[in-house]
């Protein structure tokens, strides 16, 4: 829960450390692409997610 005042993180930010995590555990530089088709979306609104355009 979050405490008051706090601003809750953007997805981007939280995708990003994912994304970042998975790369470390499997040593693999999967890229956008691959990823974004991994989660059965669209390499741009990824990149705009990850990139905190876009909500």
């Amino acid at each position: 829960m979050l405490e008051r005042g706090m601003s809750p993180s953007h997805p981007g930010v939280i995708l990003s450390g994912l994304i970042q995590e998975l790369r470390k555990e499997t040593g693999d530089a999967y890229t956008i692409t691959e990823i974004a088709e991994g989660l059965g979306v669209n390499r741009k609104t990824l990149s705009q997610i990850l990139n905190k355009n876009q909500v």
